[in-house]
């Protein structure tokens, strides 16, 4: 008996100890291998698809800024061109007219085509709004100066005013981005285009007096007027489209356009925008 004892507690310790119990395991699972799993595979990466055609409309708020300092000099050049004065002194250099700003809503809409390589986006937009601003006029500050040309004394005056209505404008972007989930952040560079209502006067009026003290007084004026004069420069910016769906999509994004002097005058456009559009 006392046999038969040892044999079973030696038995009981073997099948308790760690050994013993992973190979009743192993026994119950058909060898350690558990039924119905299965070895894991990594997937094919997903990506938002982002290419294709695509248009929208668009709402924003654009500010004007406007450099009028050279919007007097070709036309007193002109009106001073057969007087030495012009020539010795140039009094179409001189500055009487200064820098003017709006701010107003905008509106309009866009059309596009990205290119898309997995996360990277390439891609092509036109992009048109129609402006709220209303005519901005030029501060004046007129210049009287006594100068001498040719041996006479001319005391002379320029004064002017200019102003300028952009009644529309847009861009040819090309964009650049990159998907991030439902995120397309990008940057653009490209040509601006706009058009603008145009008015500007400048006067140069005065007294010439002779070395022998005849004095003779003058005055001459020139204005130009442009209605829809186009006006082209640059265009960058950035903003971030967010996908909904698996089409339509929300954009906010920020533009500047300088455009290149038109009539002497120089002017940009910065605009903060809201979109939605729908892609194909």
């Amino acid at each position: 008996m006392c046999g038969v004892r040892l044999a079973l507690g030696i038995a009981a310790v073997l099948a308790l100890s760690p050994a013993g119990m992973r190979g009743a395991a192993a026994a119950d699972y058909g060898g350690g291998v558990l039924r119905g799993s299965s070895v894991y595979e990594l997937g094919s990466p997903q990506y938002v698809r982002w290419g294709g055609i695509y248009f929208g409309g668009q709402a924003g708020y654009s500010q004007a800024s406007v450099d009028f300092a050279d919007a007097t000099k070709s036309l007193v050049a002109f009106v001073l061109r057969n007087l030495a004065v012009e020539i010795e002194a140039a009094p179409s250099e001189w500055e009487v007219l200064g820098k003017g700003d709006q701010r107003a809503p905008s509106f309009g809409g866009f059309i596009g085509y990205n290119a898309q390589w997995d996360d990277v986006i390439l891609g092509l937009e036109l992009n048109y709004n129609r402006s709220r601003f209303t005519e901005i006029d030029a501060p004046l500050t007129p210049i009287e100066r006594v100068v001498s040309a040719n041996g006479n004394t001319y005391d002379i005056t320029i004064t002017g005013a200019a102003s300028m209505k952009i009644t529309d404008f847009g861009s040819v972007r090309a964009r650049a981005g990159y998907v991030m989930g439902s995120f397309l952040p990008y940057g653009f560079v490209g040509v601006a285009l706009g058009r603008a209502n145009i008015v500007r006067t400048a006067t140069a009026s005065g007294t010439e007096t002779t070395p022998q003290n005849v004095v003779t007084p003058f005055s001459f004026t020139a204005s130009d007027e442009r209605s829809g004069a186009f006006m082209w420069g640059w265009a960058v910016g950035g903003g971030v489209d967010v996908a909904l769906g698996s089409r339509a999509f929300l954009r906010g994004d920020l533009e500047y356009l300088g455009f290149a002097p038109i009539s002497d005058i120089k002017a940009s456009v910065m605009t903060a925008r809201a979109a939605v559009g729908v892609r194909f």
